[in-house]
């Protein structure tokens, strides 16, 4: 079973449970009230504490999409969950082994509201050219995850690679890793078929780059577009233009090395 958050980083999970819960929301805004809450287990020895405690501590401030496919590749529905609940490692029931566990609980119609009031969406400052970088930068990323999930041609046909595309993809390459001689996958617009370890691995692994290198591009825009100092010069960058001088020889580095 997988998960991924909003950043879509995919993190291995043992469990989730869905419980109602009296949680506090919106730190200093209003008092406890009853929400649904997602329990998340993490194994300790595969995510780090460290990793988790980032994304916990941020969820106040971000409006969060909770992934979630399980082992026989279905998906979830989607969730907003931003509200912090909990964050610790326990023993859980009858396994000897600790789980991190994360409790987020759901974003309802009063709190997207208070969230408006309290400033809590996000709001630009500061200079017209600092705006500009801003908002310029979070549409570039925009524009990168719409590209990824774009996918890739391989032998012929198309894979898609929206979150749940990439969320089956890590699913199934953890069924190969254990051993697997085939798994059921298929190309857009294709019915699934068995493929082999190793025709999986193939597809995983230019799936893999492709998604490598739009987020190695866009980083390197991204340095560029921080370098320029006009809006004028900002508005005109578009995702896809051709990187020059550094920040394209620090992308052919990168996409040299993979």
């Amino acid at each position: 079973m997988f998960i991924s958050f909003n950043d879509q980083i995919i993190y291995p999970i043992i469990s989730v449970y869905g419980k109602g819960q009296t949680v506090t929301s919106l730190k200093d805004t209003i008092k406890n009230s009853y929400r649904e809450v997602f329990e998340i287990h993490f194994d300790p020895a595969m995510v780090s504490y460290a990793s988790m405690e980032s994304y916990f501590e941020d969820a106040d401030n971000q409006t969060s999409i909770i992934h979630i496919i399980d082992d026989a590749g279905e998906s979830f529905p989607h969730y907003n969950y931003v509200i912090p609940v909990k964050l610790s490692k326990e023993f859980i029931e009858d396994d000897p082994n600790p789980h991190l566990v994360m409790q987020l609980a759901q974003l309802s119609v009063t709190d997207v509201a208070l969230r408006n009031v309290a400033g809590k969406q996000k709001v630009y400052t500061g200079t017209p050219l600092e705006i500009a970088i801003a908002q310029k930068t979070d549409n570039l990323s925009e524009d990168c995850n719409a590209a990824i999930e774009a996918g890739i041609d391989y032998n012929g046909k198309h894979y898609s690679m929206t979150i749940t595309d990439q969320l089956n993809l890590e699913s199934l390459k953890t069924t190969i890793m254990s051993g697997a001689e085939g798994v059921p996958y298929h190309a857009d617009g294709e019915n699934c078929t068995i493929y082999t370890a190793t025709e999986f691995m193939e597809i995983y692994n230019a799936c893999a780059t492709h998604k490598i290198l739009q987020t190695t591009y866009f980083n390197q825009l991204k340095q560029y577009v921080l370098s320029l100092e006009s809006v004028d010069e900002v508005n005109a960058v578009i995702y896809g233009q051709e990187l020059t001088d550094q920040y394209l020889e620090n992308y052919n580095t990168i996409a040299e090395s993979i």
